[in-house]
């Protein structure tokens, strides 16, 4: 094995990690400046999350910046050809997520619990759910699930199935309160292995960060839709 894919892989795995306990992180350098979190108002602690994902990405494209230009230029001339020729495989993952989705409501009568996180933080802060979950996720997630996946798994089908399986878990895992909950990981695997097809598939990582922002955006615009109706032409509902 090379030195320099050795070095990659030591560097993917730590961005890995590091996504991982990010949330402990965020409150480590809070205790580090001898921060309560408790002290701080909803407004500024999503400010200083919203600032720390920022700095996170920053990190990881500074890292990777050859690639991550060379894939940017090639996506400018190419994106409406990448959105036709992988619209397909987004649509079969939405699909998979649907139904799955489907049928675990109907079986446990509810909804994923990160869902209901997501409906709750939209309620509070509308606008801070917009730019993490619409713009930030959709880049910080990709950059870890598929783009430093790979460098440390390149063959074909078990990237794609444990980048979709990752994926999945990681919206879960900190969600679980019952058994159940875990059988959530098959809709949100679901779409991750579709993103992780196309990103493969394509070699470029804003194929993916375009379809899975387009996702997060059509969903969380639906639900500040609802969410709107509900508060203003229907307030006593």
């Amino acid at each position: 094995m090379k030195k320099r894919k050795v070095s990659e892989i030591l560097t993917s795995g730590l961005f890995i990690m590091m996504f991982l306990s990010f949330s402990a992180i965020i409150s480590l350098v809070l205790a580090c400046l001898n921060i309560n979190p408790s002290n701080m108002s909803n407004l500024a602690q999503h400010i200083y999350i919203i600032f720390m994902e920022i700095l996170f990405i920053t990190l990881i494209i500074f890292r990777y910046k050859k690639e991550y230009k060379a894939n940017f230029d090639k996506f400018k001339k190419n994106y409406n050809s990448y959105f036709k020729k992988y619209l397909k495989y987004y649509l079969v993952g939405i699909a998979f997520m649907m139904i799955s989705n489907l049928i675990l409501a109907t079986i446990f009568d509810g909804i994923a619990n990160n869902e209901e996180a997501v409906r709750a933080t939209l309620k509070i802060s509308p606008i801070y759910m917009y730019i993490s979950a619409v713009l930030l996720a959709p880049i910080l997630e990709e950059s870890i699930f598929r783009f430093n996946v790979r460098k440390i798994i390149d063959e074909k089908w078990s990237f794609i199935i444990l980048s979709g399986v990752l994926f999945g878990l990681c919206h879960i895992v900190s969600q679980i309160t019952n058994w159940y909950d875990i059988l959530y990981i098959i809709p949100y695997s679901s779409l991750g292995i579709a993103l992780a097809r196309m990103y493969y598939e394509s070699d470029n990582i804003f194929t993916s960060v375009m379809f899975h922002l387009l996702h997060n955006g059509i969903l969380v615009s639906l639900q500040f839709l609802v969410l709107w109706k509900r508060k203003f032409l229907f307030p006593y509902l």
